[in-house]
């Protein structure tokens, strides 16, 4: 939707935004809309940044209080699940097992080809651990 409202051209004479907005097949009134971003939760998002990078399992409700007591900020928890909303954040801890353990069906079973093989030396078996590796 915001790709289609950078092509409109408030500018343009002859075609009027009303025309412009039907023709890309958006809403009139998303012309019109202007984000109620001040600089005043453009600050407290960076200090909300700065304090879910220190500890990522905190919460809004936390998050809150450290904001009141360390920077002395007025803040409840509603504005500041607001603003953890806007920047895409969400608290780490640990989730149900049920959502974990269980292997997509789409996964490759591989077959365990140390079953049976008696490991009796030394440089017998090697073993790896790649999962430091970041992926995309």
């Amino acid at each position: 939707m915001s790709e289609r409202l950078k092509l409109v051209d408030r500018e343009n004479p002859k075609i009027t935004l009303a025309k412009q907005a039907e023709l890309l097949d958006i809403s009139r009134s998303s012309l019109y809309y202007k984000s109620e971003m001040n600089e005043k939760d453009i600050a407290i998002m960076n200090l909300i940044d700065f304090i879910y990078t220190d500890h990522p399992s905190y919460g809004k409700r936390r998050i809150a209080r450290v904001l009141r007591r360390d920077y002395k900020i007025p803040i409840g928890k509603k504005h500041v699940r607001t603003l953890i909303i806007k920047m895409g954040l969400m608290a780490i801890y640990p989730k149900k097992k049920k959502d974990l353990s269980k292997p997509s069906k789409q996964n490759k079973i591989y077959p365990y080809l140390l079953r049976g093989v008696d490991i009796v030396r030394v440089n017998q078996v090697w073993s790896i651990d790649i999962t430091y590796i970041r992926l995309k």
